[in-house]
């Protein structure tokens, strides 16, 4: 592992997803894109 003030590793980042995918995948499934959260946006 290795981070600064706003960087990680590739590495480190990738198990950090799988870790939060694990635990709490409803709040990573949050997170994505929503492309119809996008269209009302745009109304």
């Amino acid at each position: 592992m290795s981070m600064d003030e706003h960087h990680l590793t590739f590495e480190f980042a990738q198990w950090t997803g799988k870790q939060l995918a694990e635990k709490n995948p409803l709040w990573l499934r949050e997170l994505r894109y929503n492309e119809d959260d996008q269209e009302s946006a745009d109304d």
